[in-house]
């Protein structure tokens, strides 16, 4: 673990790799944020060098970017996708209830029951951004989704399993022709995968006929129409998948991560009821809306973003050019590797930094200090915005309409897993049961 008082921030292996503290990774992403523009293409990475999280900074990156910006994440498009999420939120409050009902067949009974909250988290991501994306979804009750859906979400899944893993085919080229474990194989086979689901959806909406529904695809096509040359199908095949992946296992681990910590800490799980019954009531949903003025649940995202980043080490950064950071040279070709974690727990910086408190984010008590689960500089997610708004509507919704509890009386246990997104190492299993306050809505959604 990178960190103050764990290690320098210079390692000179290799072509030279830089280790940054706070105040670097700062100076990293503000005063050098050009020179740090490009990514580094390791062997499994250049499989799909299109995605926008891998791309040099260039002109295809910046035809990327404008892209994913233009219909997904301008307030426009924002604001017309917001039926897609606000549904899928429904239809999840929706579900539970029914279960619930379901497993409870006498209307006097009030006991919880228990629910695979990892995987009911992960459905729901993978539904709300298929949504947007495409107008499709893949899991639920009522829904006939294709093989072709379902291998989608896999091969997602998959994606994650490889590149979060320490693959050292990477660094080994004697190990990376011999393919021992497979690992380049696994690889081509995801990405394909990945190109071949992705490539079917845009013919499908193209064969639908553009404009007739409000999906990110279909905005994507409308570009296509004006510039064929500058969106080709590639292009929106790579824009497809990085929103894919980037709103799915990121938003839904750290939304696990949440809810574990809700529940080792009861009175802070109330206090966000509390404020969102008096802001909302018990007559409707959370909405989008409503975010503003609901400063702690907000406090509760920004503490989970600090103390359990979804990736910690973010995706490495190369030196276009030789440029003086702090007091070392740094030579063009040098990868920056940031690990947030021990940035966000320092001492120095943040008082308890391994409680899982969110009222140090009240009242502005924690600006200027540096919380970057998303990147920093013109490299950062394009994503955030969309992401926490999934986040906090999801997370205000499942607060306001149920009651939740561990299984024991034990403490959840927070070790972490393996993987690219740092998951629990044990999917979270919680008990659940309707508010009685709110059984006549969810009754009626």
């Amino acid at each position: 673990m990178d960190g103050p008082g764990r290690s320098g921030p210079w390692d000179g292996f290799g072509a030279g790799r830089v280790r940054p503290g706070g105040f670097l990774v700062n100076t990293s992403f503000t005063t050098h944020d050009l020179a740090f523009s490009n990514r580094v293409h390791l062997p499994t990475v250049r499989m799909q060098p299109g995605l926008i999280v891998w791309a040099n900074y260039g002109s295809y990156w910046r035809t990327v970017r404008q892209a994913a910006a233009l219909e997904l994440l301008s307030s426009p498009q924002l604001h017309a996708s917001s039926q897609f999420r606000a549904e899928e939120i429904r239809g999840i409050a929706r579900q539970l209830f029914k279960s619930y009902r379901s497993q409870n067949k006498s209307e006097k009974s009030n006991g919880f029951i228990n629910l695979n909250f990892k995987k009911m988290l992960f459905e729901s991501m993978m539904n709300s951004f298929l949504m947007m994306v495409a107008g499709k979804q893949a899991y639920g009750e009522n829904v006939d989704a294709s093989d072709d859906v379902k291998k989608f979400s896999e091969t997602l899944i998959g994606w994650f399993e490889l590149t979060g893993a320490a693959n050292i085919e990477d660094f080994l080229p004697l190990l990376r022709i011999l393919d021992l474990k497979g690992t380049m194989k696994k690889m081509k086979h995801v990405v394909q995968g990945n190109e071949e689901m992705t490539q079917k959806m845009i013919d499908e909406n193209r064969r639908e006929g553009i404009g007739k529904k409000k999906t990110m695809i279909n905005g994507l096509l409308e570009l296509q129409k004006k510039d064929s040359e500058k969106y080709k199908d590639e292009v929106i095949r790579n824009i497809v998948i990085a929103m894919m992946l980037g709103g799915t296992e990121t938003t839904s681990t750290t939304l696990e991560w949440t809810m574990a910590e809700l529940l080792n800490n009861p009175e802070v799980l109330e206090k966000a009821r509390a404020e969102i019954d008096a802001c909302v009531g018990s007559e409707r949903l959370v909405q989008e809306s409503d975010m503003d003025n609901l400063p702690f649940l907000n406090c509760i995202i920004s503490e989970i973003n600090r103390l359990h980043p979804a990736i910690p080490v973010l995706p490495a950064h190369e030196s276009r050019e030789d440029i003086k950071l702090g007091s070392y040279d740094i030579p063009k070709g040098t990868m920056l590797l940031v690990n947030i974690y021990p940035i966000q727990r320092d001492p120095e910086l943040w008082e308890l930094p391994n409680k899982f408190n969110p009222s140090r984010f009240e009242d502005g008590k924690s600006n200027g200090k540096l919380v970057i689960p998303f990147g920093m500089g013109r490299r950062r997610c394009p994503g955030e915005t969309i992401a926490m708004r999934v986040m906090l509507v999801l997370l205000g919704t499942l607060i306001q309409c149920f009651e939740w509890k561990r299984l024991g009386d034990e403490l959840i246990d927070l070790a972490e897993g393996p993987g690219l997104t740092t998951p629990l190492a044990y999917p979270l299993q919680v008990m659940y049961r309707p508010r009685q306050a709110m059984s006549k809505l969810l009754f009626n959604l």
